[in-house]
């Protein structure tokens, strides 16, 4: 099967958040899968390059709906973060889908919804690659 549980990733990519003066974003992140839909993450992406290392931290979990004879999983997600940036935490909640060339590598995108503590809330954007082991 292209999706299972016990499952590790690393996920490489490139995002954006509607907030002032944001451009796009590398960032990088790891996830487990506990069972085949059931998973949680820990994800970073860098704003800018001045400042702190690490821009922010954010943890996830995650329900997916694998469709195995497509190589195709929507998932939903939620999540919470801090931004060392703007010294704020935010909370998150969306959608996406991963895509697997095979079972070990694959590209995702999704959408969320982000709610900031102290700047404004907005939509975020993430597409990257996926290396699962």
């Amino acid at each position: 099967e292209t999706f299972n549980g016990k499952e590790w990733s690393l996920s490489l990519f490139g995002s954006w958040v509607d907030k002032k003066d944001s451009d796009v974003a590398p960032g990088a992140g790891v996830s487990y899968f506990f069972t085949k839909n059931l998973g949680v993450g820990a994800f970073t992406h860098w704003e800018n390059y001045g400042g702190t290392f690490f821009d922010n931290m954010s943890a996830e979990g995650y329900f997916r709906w694998p469709l195995d004879r497509l190589k195709l999983a929507p998932y939903g997600l939620v999540g919470i973060g801090y931004s060392f940036e703007t010294e704020e935490s935010f909370g998150m909640f969306g959608g996406g889908a991963e895509w697997r060339f095979n079972p070990k590598w694959g590209v995702f995108g999704d959408l969320r919804w982000q709610v900031n503590g102290d700047t404004s809330d907005g939509i975020g954007l993430r597409l990257g690659l996926r290396l699962v082991f």
